[in-house]
């Protein structure tokens, strides 16, 4: 998330270790499944409330609830829509924090394609020009594939310290890695 975006809802209290996990504050919005099933289908151009219960078939009241979240995160807007002798129904669109999430969800269906393989063709994302097939990676500084083995997550004083050695600087001993100092 850009910092330009953040709001005083996004804030988060440090966890036990003093962290405050961008991973941990993505879960408070998004740590159902149905959540992700909204914007799942709201990428592929669902945006009418009744629609979304159709091809979910998921129940009225938790459908509310989940787009109430995503709405008052920022990943929907909502927008107000009256057919001929209808009452004032809402349509929900993704917004640019919304769309953003394809990222996401590239990631989770790459990783359940590779790991949790159905029989069929599965949906997949494609470039909207040419239609080539598209993948996620984790990619260094200048662009270049990592591999996932290259790879590690770790608490941002870690980070700090570990970036101060390869610029040259002092640097923190990581004392979550026995042997060092």
């Amino acid at each position: 998330m850009h910092a330009d975006r953040t709001t005083a809802a996004d804030a988060q209290e440090p966890d036990a270790r003093g962290e405050v996990c961008s991973i941990q504050r993505s879960l408070d919005i998004l740590g159902q499944k149905w959540a992700f099933l909204i914007v799942r289908n709201a990428l592929r151009g669902t945006t009418r409330f009744s629609d979304f219960r159709k091809e979910l078939g998921i129940p009225t009241d938790v459908l509310s609830a989940r787009l109430s979240t995503l709405v008052d995160a920022g990943i929907f807007e909502r927008e107000s829509y009256q057919e001929a002798g209808s009452r004032i129904r809402h349509a929900y669109r993704l917004t640019r924090r919304g769309q953003e999430l394809k990222v996401v969800l590239a990631a989770l269906q790459q990783w359940g394609e590779e790991n949790r393989p159905a029989p069929g063709l599965p949906a997949t994302y494609i470039q909207e020009r040419g239609g080539g097939d598209v993948q996620v990676a984790i990619l260094d500084e200048n662009g270049r594939v990592l591999d996932i083995d290259d790879v590690r997550l770790v608490p941002a004083e870690v980070a700090r310290g570990i970036r101060s050695r390869a610029s040259g600087g002092a640097h923190p001993v990581d004392e979550s890695r026995p042997g060092q100092g």
